[in-house]
C-alpha cells in the first residue's frame, strides 16, 4: 500500500536535470514576420532621420509596434493571461504585460519600458523624440528582444522528458529517475509522470514544494516513487516551475 494519499508534495528536483527529449509543435510564423517588418522600417528610417524629428517619432512608433506585436503573440500562444490568473498576479492588463514577461524571465527589467515611455511621451504629450544615436540604440534593443523570443514564437514545446545529468555521461540505457511533463496552456495545469527519489516526496502540505494531485496511487519500489498526476498551479514553487519551462533548452528535431 502507498504511504501517500491523493496529493503529494515534492521539491522541484528535476529543475537542473538535462533534457532527454521533447515534443514540439511548429507554428505559423506570419505574425512573427510582421513584427520584423515594423523593425526593418524603423531601422531604415533611422538612418535617414538625422535632422528629422518627425521621422524619429515615427521610428519610435514602429519600434513599439514591433514590441507590442511580439508581446501580444507570446500572450496568445502561451495563454499568459490564464497563467497570470493561476499565479494570482495582478499584471493581466495590457499596461502590465511587460511586467509578466519580466517575471517569467523572457525580458530584462527596464529594457523595453524605456521605449514604451518615450513612445507614450511622443504620442500623448508631443515630446521631442530621442536623438539619432539613442534611436539607433533602441533599434538594436528591439532587434535583440525579437531575436531572443524567436524560438518561442516559431515552435511550442508541449512535452518535456528530463533525466539526471549524469545519466548519459554514465552511458546508461535506463535512468532510475526520470520525469515527463506535459503543458496544457489553455488551463496551465501541467501533468507529470515519472520516477522520483522517495526522499524528495512528502505526504504533508508545504508551501515551498510543488503539490501533485495524483491521478493514480503512487507506487514505491525501494527508493523510487512512481508518480502520475497534475501539478497544482499555485504558490511560489509553481512560479519557479513555470520559469523553468521558459528556460528549457529546445532539442533540435532530427
Amino acid at each position: 500500500m502507498s504511504a501517500f494519499g491523493e496529493t503529494v508534495w515534492v521539491a522541484h528536483v528535476w529543475r537542473d536535470w538535462e533534457t532527454d527529449g521533447d515534443s514540439q509543435q511548429p507554428l505559423d510564423t506570419t505574425r512573427a514576420a510582421r513584427q520584423y517588418a515594423h523593425w526593418r522600417f524603423a531601422d531604415e528610417l533611422t538612418a535617414q532621420s538625422r535632422n528629422d524629428d518627425v521621422a524619429r517619432g515615427v521610428v519610435m512608433q514602429k519600434l513599439w509596434n514591433a514590441v507590442d506585436g511580439r508581446v501580444r503573440l507570446l500572450f496568445d500562444l502561451y495563454e499568459l493571461r490564464t497563467l497570470a490568473r493561476r499565479l494570482g498576479w495582478t499584471g493581466r492588463h495590457k499596461s502590465q504585460q511587460l511586467e509578466i514577461l519580466v517575471r517569467l524571465g523572457l525580458l530584462r527589467p527596464l529594457a523595453l519600458n524605456k521605449l514604451k515611455n518615450i513612445r507614450n511621451a511622443i504620442e500623448h504629450a508631443d515630446d521631442d523624440p530621442p536623438s539619432q544615436d539613442e534611436a539607433a540604440n533602441l533599434v538594436d534593443l528591439v532587434w535583440y528582444f525579437l531575436r531572443s523570443t524567436d524560438a518561442y514564437v516559431s515552435r511550442v514545446v508541449t512535452d518535456i522528458n528530463v533525466v539526471p545529468d549524469d545519466y548519459h555521461a554514465a552511458g546508461q540505457s535506463f535512468s532510475t529517475f526520470s520525469v515527463d511533463l506535459t503543458y496544457p496552456f489553455g488551463t496551465w495545469t501541467p501533468t507529470i509522470s515519472g520516477r522520483l527519489p522517495l526522499t524528495d516526496l512528502i505526504a504533508e502540505e508545504r508551501q515551498d514544494l510543488l503539490a501533485i494531485d495524483l491521478t493514480e496511487p503512487a507506487r514505491i519500489d525501494s527508493d523510487v516513487v512512481f508518480v502520475d498526476g497534475t501539478i497544482r498551479p499555485r504558490g511560489p514553487a509553481f512560479e519557479s516551475f513555470v520559469r523553468s519551462y521558459f528556460r528549457h533548452d529546445l532539442v533540435d528535431p532530427d
